[in-house]
C-alpha cells in the first residue's frame, strides 16, 4: 500500500497539475513541518516541497501534504451530502470502503474529515486511513493519519458478531445480511463497504485496533495541530461545477 496513491485516491487527482488559479503569495514557513505544528508523538522522518512524513512510538504514520494545484473536490465545502457522494465514489472507484465524511474545524481552519478502509492485498487484514482536508482557492493540504493491522486480524469483527446474535445469510448470495453498511445511506450497495465492526461505539471496547486508533489521532488533531498564521490567510476553495461541454481538466 502506497501513501501517495493514498493521497491521490482522497482528493480524486490523477494527477498534479499547475494552478489554474492566480498563484496567492503568502509568506509561509518554507517546510511542511513548520506550517504545521503537531503533538510530540509525532517524530519527523522525512519530508520535501510536497510531503512531510512523521512516526509515532507505536509505527503508525502521519502526513503533512501540499498541493499546488486547484482542488479536484467535486461539491461544495459546505454541503455535507454533496462532500459524502463525492468522497463515496472517489473511495469505491479506487478500491476504499467509506466510512465517514464530515465537516470539520482543523485549527480553526474549515476542512473535510475522511475516514477510509483500505484492504491490504499483500497481507491480510486492513489499514485505515484518516485524513483532514483543507481546501484554498489554488493549493490544498492533506494532514493524513495511517494505521494498518498487524499479527492476528479479525478479532474485532468477530467479537461484534457474537454481540450481534446469530447471524443471517441471504439465500441467494450468501452474503451475511446487514453486516455492510453505508454510513449515511442505508440503499447504496458496493463490492467493498464499511461494516458494523467499523462503528464507533465499539472503540472502547477495542482501544489498540487501527480503527480506534485513527479516530483518537483525528480527535487529537482537531483540537491540537497549530498552523502557520499566514495560511489563515489563503483565499477559500469555491466549488465551480463542471457543466457539460466544458474542459472539465479536473474532473475524476
Amino acid at each position: 500500500m502506497k501513501i501517495r496513491s493514498l493521497i491521490d485516491a482522497l482528493l480524486g487527482r490523477k494527477q498534479q497539475e499547475p494552478s489554474e488559479a492566480p498563484v496567492q503569495q503568502v509568506a509561509v514557513a518554507p517546510k511542511l513541518s513548520q506550517q504545521f505544528e503537531l503533538s510530540a508523538q509525532w517524530a519527523l522522518q522525512q519530508e520535501d516541497e510536497r510531503i512531510a512524513i512523521f512516526r509515532n512510538e507505536v509505527g503508525d504514520v502521519l502526513t503533512v501534504n501540499y498541493f499546488a494545484a486547484v482542488p479536484d473536490i467535486e461539491a461544495p465545502i459546505d454541503d455535507v451530502d454533496a462532500l459524502r457522494v463525492f468522497y463515496r465514489g472517489t473511495a469505491e472507484a479506487n478500491g476504499l470502503a467509506l466510512i465517514e465524511t464530515e465537516l470539520a474545524q482543523l485549527t480553526a481552519l474549515n476542512a473535510v474529515r475522511t475516514l477510509l478502509k483500505v484492504r491490504m492485498h499483500q497481507t491480510r487484514g486492513f489499514a485505515f486511513v484518516g485524513a483532514y482536508t483543507l481546501p484554498f482557492a489554488d493549493r490544498s493540504y492533506v494532514i493524513k493519519v495511517e494505521s494498518m493491522e498487524r499479527g492476528v486480524t479479525g478479532m474485532r469483527e468477530a467479537a461484534v458478531m457474537v454481540l450481534m446474535g446469530p447471524p443471517k445469510f441471504d439465500t441467494a448470495t450468501g452474503e451475511l445480511l446487514g453486516w455492510n453498511q453505508d454510513p449515511y445511506d442505508p440503499n447504496y450497495h458496493a463490492e467493498f463497504m464499511r461494516n458494523q465492526a467499523d462503528d464507533q461505539k465499539f472503540d472502547a471496547q477495542f482501544p489498540d485496533h487501527p480503527l480506534s486508533k485513527v479516530r483518537r489521532y483525528l480527535k487529537e488533531l482537531e483540537s491540537g495541530v497549530r498552523a502557520d498564521a499566514a495560511i489563515y490567510g489563503l483565499q477559500p476553495f469555491t466549488y465551480v461545477p463542471h457543466y457539460r461541454g466544458r474542459d472539465a481538466s479536473h474532473s475524476l
